[in-house]
């Protein structure tokens, strides 16, 4: 009896060791995927950056910051309308890819655009 436990015990400890094997790639390749995503968000931010900066618009976008908001209007629901916000669930939103890539038009290859008026 104490070599047949031991066995099955063995059996549940390799079993165990596997799952923590395969998680621990999990966790790797969500480090990757984010590291990527930040990547590509920090070319976006210096694509939008050099933009503004060939086209003028850095100023004139300093100068709206400047200024607050105005509030937005309260929204208006008839009593036939839900109370309900109707939000997506938003788990599905991180398995996708799409973030994982840049845009055609905000390739860090692109020159600067020439405005035109």
């Amino acid at each position: 009896p104490y070599y047949e436990m031991r066995a099955q015990f063995n059996q549940e400890l390799e079993k165990q060791k596997q799952r923590v094997a395969e998680l621990e790639r999990s966790v790797t390749e969500a480090k990757m995927t984010y590291a990527e995503a930040l990547r590509n968000l920090e070319k976006i931010s210096d694509e939008i950056h050099k933009t503004r900066q060939c086209d003028g618009t850095n100023e004139k976008f300093t100068k709206e910051q400047e200024k607050p908001p105005p509030p937005p209007p309260p929204p208006v629901l008839s009593s036939t309308e839900s109370s309900v916000t109707g939000s997506p669930d938003s788990t599905d939103d991180y398995t996708s890819d799409e973030y994982l890539r840049l845009p055609d038009k905000m390739s860090p290859n692109s020159t600067c655009p020439v405005p035109t008026k």
